[in-house]
């Protein structure tokens, strides 16, 4: 067998560990901090990073809450405003069930006041439906048959009668009162 003889002179085992382990030793502290290093690194920008999303969110809830107020309060007046709506359609609605109901008199009227003689004073004129009733008083009697025709020829009224005719003398003048009943056509 062959020896092998090693001509360089080595050193103990136990000698070659001491030189060699303060350079382990160092290079895995090294290691080691650098790990951390990198560790912490990554765990602060994992803060900034959630930092970031906390105040996002925390504005999202912030306009989610602003956007909730306004859409309740939208609510709130979506709902008074039909409620006006509504108010205002059954205003309409009774006002053209009053106007749908409703007789107009004007033009009646107007021909009675046209058709009075001067002598003749109107106390009351009150109309009911298609009937007309006239309170007068009259201190020339022939002004009241004048009266009766002029009201016939304007054509509103088909109907004309008496209803009552009283004299008074009143400081030596006579007056005569009178109703009439007209019917309209």
């Amino acid at each position: 067998m062959l020896l092998r003889v090693n001509l360089v002179p080595q050193q103990p085992l136990a000698e070659r560990i001491k030189k060699v382990s303060p350079l382990v030793l160092g290079i895995l502290v090294i290691l080691i901090c650098a790990f951390f290093y990198a560790r912490g690194t990554y765990i602060k920008s994992q803060i900034t990073y959630n930092d970031k999303e906390i105040n996002r969110i925390k504005e999202t809830a912030g306009v989610t809450e602003l956007l909730t107020r306004q859409v309740a309060e939208i609510e709130a007046d979506l709902t008074v405003l039909k409620k006006e709506y509504s108010h205002l359609l059954e205003t309409v609605r009774s006002t053209e069930g009053i106007q749908a109901e409703k007789n107009y008199y004007t033009t009646p009227l107007r021909d009675i006041t046209t058709s009075l003689p001067s002598s003749i004073k109107c106390n009351k004129i009150s109309f009911k439906g298609r009937n007309a009733v006239i309170d007068a008083v009259a201190i020339n009697h022939q002004d009241i048959p004048l009266f009766v025709s002029n009201i016939k020829d304007y054509g509103h009224y088909s109907q004309v009668s008496f209803k009552d005719v009283n004299k008074e003398t009143i400081q030596g003048v006579n007056h005569f009162n009178f109703t009439l009943l007209l019917g309209m056509d």
